[in-house]
């Protein structure tokens, strides 16, 4: 007699579902964080010391992240450190969105936008 036919393995059990792929966050904008080439231009920025802040002696750096557009001004100014102080921050954001100017960034010889962290610096006499 034959030998009996061989039987074929069982199917492999289904594979279990996949997980649900974990959302994926929205990418954030790459942000170059330079720090200003130039600081005279920070200096010279035309940055009032607040004169509240001056009787009360506050003193302190304001970093201040900031656009600067192809054409030399600050398109966009956001605080990225306090100085802990309210006043002296404000002063700094508004002083560079009004007086800013800036040489541009260049690529390939034109002129771009780029992100910079500006520190103000808020310092008294002695």
């Amino acid at each position: 007699p034959a030998p009996p036919a061989p039987v074929p393995p069982p199917p492999a059990p289904p594979a279990p579902p996949a997980a649900p792929a974990a959302p994926v966050a929205p990418s954030a904008p790459v942000i170059e964080r330079h720090e200003a080439r130039n600081a005279a231009a920070v200096r010279n920025a035309g940055i009032s010391y607040p004169s509240q802040s001056q009787r009360l002696r506050e003193e302190g750096v304001v970093r201040v992240r900031v656009l600067v557009g192809a054409n030399g001004r600050i398109k966009e100014a956001v605080l990225a450190k306090s100085s802990g102080f309210d006043r002296l921050d404000r002063a700094a954001i508004e002083g560079l969105l009004r007086n800013g100017r800036f040489t541009p960034t260049t690529r390939n010889g034109v002129p771009i936008d780029d992100w910079y962290i500006l520190p103000v610096s808020f310092k008294l006499q002695r």
